[in-house]
């Protein structure tokens, strides 16, 4: 998928996720709205059954005492708790010209910072003294006359945390709705994620191909022509032209048979769970056979190598092959990326470090730099080497060496310093504590 189509895709993954936001933003706001619709009606519901059992209980005829305080919080809290209203709420009874008889609010007014008073018709009866009665505002214009017949009473109900109670009902939808939010983002960042990801490394891979075709090419054009220059009978097969024939079909079939190797090592790398014959092994023993095997290839390029084995305890539980090929890919590296200025010095250590073995492989080569230093353990990675052109290989030794000290319960680490050399430190448990 070309880069166009990733941004094709994630624009239209935006756009979707957009969408679905405003479709959840509208649905929560229709939410709201139906919450307190049916706040306001079980409101209205409740003090209505309330003003009819304090209807009934006092029986009310012209000249009844209104119902005390106690009486109608008690009946309201009662109401309001069998309708499932469970908010504190505050209650007057407002008069003759809108004096409050009774209430339980602190304020002097009932309806000071509230932004919704429920009022009902609590009752009605004919005005005390013969005197003239006023209207409270809750009374319809079309129930007035000039001489007012009779006082009425109302109920009032505020309820300070309204909006905050109505809010809470929907807090357990909303943040459900955030948290599958967060994983519909999480999933399309992810997505676009791997697709990137899977792009770079289809590209990686197809580098991988040429190259390992072109690295191929030359050991086998090599190997044919000394092929048809020892079958061809008009060449003398003197015993300098057999050496040196012989010389090139040994260095090329050495050549090949390490890039078979290399092929190899991509196929243990692919597999999720690469084969591996654990047996208890001496680490000294190891390093010392791996080390006097590539002693000839460090001194045929003018260097040298030395070990330190200051391991106590060397018992280790390792696949010898695989771990010496670990072994022997950090020290192939440190001699193709040795300076050209001065002869490279190879030290190879070992030492215990409470329950583990360290391994140390160090060298005074050209170091690599900082911006490197997290990516050289990535596939088909390779260091860039500027003008040098020498330093042949696929960018999957390091992958490997990664791969192989991970499957050995161990872990691997790198410290590195331009044109001043390199050192990589590996460390598996102790077969006392494995």
């Amino acid at each position: 998928m070309k880069i166009r189509g990733i941004l094709v895709l994630a624009v239209l993954m935006a756009l979707t996720y957009m969408g679905l936001m405003l479709l959840q933003w509208r649905f929560f706001c229709e939410f709201e709205q139906l919450r307190t619709q049916t706040f306001d009606m079980g409101v209205l519901r409740c003090m209505g059954q309330c003003v009819h059992n304090v209807d009934r209980l006092h029986t009310l005829k012209f000249g009844d005492a209104l119902p005390n305080e106690s009486e109608l919080e008690h009946e309201l809290a009662l109401q309001f708790e069998n309708g499932g209203i469970q908010t504190p709420f505050l209650f007057s009874v407002v008069g003759r010209e809108g004096r409050t008889l009774c209430t339980n609010s602190p304020c002097d007014s009932l309806s000071h910072g509230a932004d919704r008073v429920y009022s009902m018709l609590l009752l009605q009866r004919p005005p005390v003294g013969g005197e003239a009665a006023g209207y409270p505002d809750e009374l319809p214009v079309a129930m007035r006359s000039e001489e007012p017949f009779f006082d009425v009473y109302f109920l009032r109900v505020v309820f300070p945390q309204r909006e905050a109670y109505i809010a809470a009902g929907s807090c357990p939808m909303k943040w459900i709705s955030l948290f599958i939010n967060f994983l519909l983002l999480m999933t399309f960042v992810a997505t676009i994620w791997l697709i990137v990801r899977q792009k770079r490394m289809a590209e990686e891979k197809t580098d991988f191909i040429n190259n390992m075709t072109h690295e191929f090419k030359t050991p086998i054009a090599s190997i044919s022509l000394a092929g048809q220059m020892l079958a061809d009978e008009r060449i003398s097969k003197t015993p300098e032209m057999l050496k040196s024939t012989s010389q090139v079909i040994r260095d090329e079939t050495q050549r090949l048979r390490f890039l078979v190797e290399k092929v190899l090592q991509t196929s243990l790398l692919e597999n999720e769970r690469p084969i591996l014959n654990f047996v208890e092994a001496d680490i000294n023993a190891l390093v010392t056979t791996v080390a006097g095997n590539f002693t000839f290839k460090v001194k045929s390029r003018g260097g040298r190598i030395s070990t330190r084995l200051d391991a106590q305890n060397p018992r280790v539980l390792v696949d010898e092959l695989q771990f010496s090929n670990v072994l022997y890919n950090l020290m192939d590296n440190a001699v193709k990326y040795a300076k050209t200025t001065e002869p490279l010095h190879l030290q190879v250590c070992t030492r215990n470090e409470n329950d583990r073995t360290i391994v140390e492989i160090e060298d005074n080569g050209m170091g690599i730099p900082k911006e490197d230093l997290k990516k050289i353990f990535d596939k088909f990675y390779r260091i860039h080497t500027g003008n040098v052109h020498n330093v042949k290989g696929f960018g999957l030794g390091l992958a490997y060496v990664k791969r192989m000290v991970s499957k050995h319960r161990g872990h691997i680490t790198v410290e590195s310093e331009i044109q001043k050399g390199t050192k990589f430190i590996l460390s598996i448990p102790t077969l006392n504590n494995a």
